[in-house]
């Protein structure tokens, strides 16, 4: 198809018209040309004979000639153009073949068409199908540079209220009261020393109140600007920001701290010893990271990451509102961490999540979310990457602790799920197909 500087474009151009359009004309044999072009672009089904009556009927109705004047769709460059971009979009998809063999097929069609021009047309398709909040570059430019100034308002506000505090007790670190005030934007409920916080709390609350209007001010600029972006999509590219804004000198490491670095360590890994860490203190991985290599943990080994595709982008992007995070990782040969990694990168929420969160069980069991944050903590529950619980997690625990849960307050709905839960984990543990019903439980 024209020059290999022409292919590398991955653009229809108009030397393209002797390739498509080769052997057509508007005469029979022309005519049969075409119908075994366009059968060759959607074989038959495997294990079928004929194609679909709605395929069959799109035939017809593009050969049909209702009178002399009437255009020949078939005859045009526009129609086979966009024939081929449709079939490399069902190759996005994995319908009727996958991204390679949808390749071959379009290629052994058309042999001017290489197999590497398809390949960059089908990304050229995809990224035309993508909205221009997908690309990493219409954040950077467009929407970052108005959450920053709601970021920078929202940290004077906080600034001020931590030097209020340091001024009316100087006995109390800049550190100390800075956890203190994320104690309070996270709504924690722990206290330590109620006393001491008594007359400093309004002070922090007002500069957090301040501050979370500030940010919430700037997300409401980007929604009134880009009304097409889901405010949930803002807000997380706002935490982003946050994460990424934060700026610390030298850390204070205690012995205590490091003691339950290696400890955690010991027992559940070196993620699991960073996270431990981090929700205590607030630092950023990469520093606690590197301060666990120090003290000995062996760094575990990173397997070289590979760049998404336009395709893969498509398809991932408008499967992630009805496929699961490990339907659409396993699709696409890639990690559920992947797949997570992609969306939060782009502030887009993940709506059907795998496992549950305590929210969700909280209400579907009336349950008290602190016993199911104790559970989780006494390793009765697990939670997943996502932070969401496992499911084969909850129904090993309702298996083995029926005794937690009061049964008389669940619906009918909720009485089905769990009894279906129930016989699975039964069929699991005992091999067997006995039904247990959950109101036996009562």
């Amino acid at each position: 198809m024209g020059s290999k500087a022409d292919q590398s474009m991955a653009a229809w151009t108009r030397e393209s018209a002797f390739a498509l359009l080769r052997g057509i004309d508007a005469g029979e044999p022309g005519r049969r040309l075409a119908e075994q072009r366009l059968k060759a672009l959607h074989p038959l089904p495997e294990g079928k004979e004929h194609h679909s009556t709605d395929f069959e009927k799109r035939l017809r109705k593009i050969f049909e000639r209702k009178s002399e004047d009437d255009p020949q769709p078939w005859l045009s460059l526009e129609f086979w153009q966009q024939e081929i971009d449709n079939v490399l979009v069902q190759g996005i998809f994995g319908r009727n073949g996958s991204k390679s063999s949808v390749v071959e097929r379009v290629s052994a069609v058309w042999p001017e068409l290489s197999p590497t021009w398809l390949r960059d047309r089908m990304e050229e398709v995809a990224r035309g199908g993508l909205p221009q909040w997908v690309q990493r570059e219409f954040w950077a430019e467009q929407v970052d540079p108005i959450l920053q100034v709601g970021l920078d308002r929202a940290n004077r506000f906080r600034s001020d209220a931590v030097e209020r505090v340091v001024k009316a007790h100087p006995e109390l670190e800049v550190g100390r009261v800075s956890a203190r005030v994320r104690v309070l934007r996270n709504r924690r409920t722990r206290d330590t020393n109620p006393v001491l916080w008594k007359s400093i709390d309004p002070i922090l609350i007002e500069g957090t109140r301040k501050a979370n209007q500030a940010e919430r001010e700037a997300v409401d600029k980007v929604l009134a600007k880009f009304s097409e972006i889901r405010i949930a999509a803002i807000w997380a590219r706002l935490r982003r920001l946050r994460y990424k804004r934060k700026q610390c000198g030298p850390l204070r490491w205690t012995s205590e701290l490091e003691e339950r670095l290696i400890r955690v360590y010991q027992e559940a890994g070196l993620s699991a010893a960073v996270s431990e860490i981090q929700d205590l203190t607030d630092w950023p991985r990469q520093a606690i990271l590197r301060r666990a290599h120090r003290l000995g943990c062996p760094k575990e080994p990173v397997a070289d990451r590979r760049a998404w595709t336009m395709a893969e982008l498509r398809f991932a992007l408008e499967s992630v509102n009805h496929l699961s995070v490990r339907e659409i990782a396993e699709e696409l040969e890639r990690s559920e961490k992947a797949i997570w990694d992609m969306v939060g990168s782009r502030g887009i929420p993940a709506r059907f999540q795998d496992g549950y969160s305590v929210r969700e069980l909280s209400e579907k069991l009336h349950i008290r979310r602190p016993s199911l944050r104790g559970w989780i903590k006494d390793g009765l529950l697990h939670k997943k990457r996502n932070g969401r619980i496992a499911e084969d997690s909850l129904q090993s625990f309702l298996y083995n602790n029926p005794d937690r849960i009061n049964w008389t307050l669940l619906d009918e709905d909720t009485s089905y799920w769990v009894s279906e839960l129930l016989e699975t984990e039964e069929t699991r543990v005992n091999g067997s197909g006995a039904r247990m019903h959950a109101n036996s439980r009562s």
